[in-house]
């Protein structure tokens, strides 16, 4: 998707999930994305990849 799209999209809030503003930038929850998906958290959970 477009970034810019993407930003009016959240900032109307039209997602179809959670969006948080962080600064400048729109996040969206791991685990929010993945019920989004259908899919559930790992048993441990999820770790940062940075």
């Amino acid at each position: 998707m477009e970034t810019m799209k993407y930003s009016d999209l959240a900032k109307q809030g039209r997602l179809p999930c959670c969006v948080i503003k962080v600064g400048s930038r729109y996040r969206v929850p791991t685990a929010e994305l993945l019920a989004l998906l259908g899919a559930s958290l790992p048993a441990g959970g999820v770790s940062p990849e940075r």
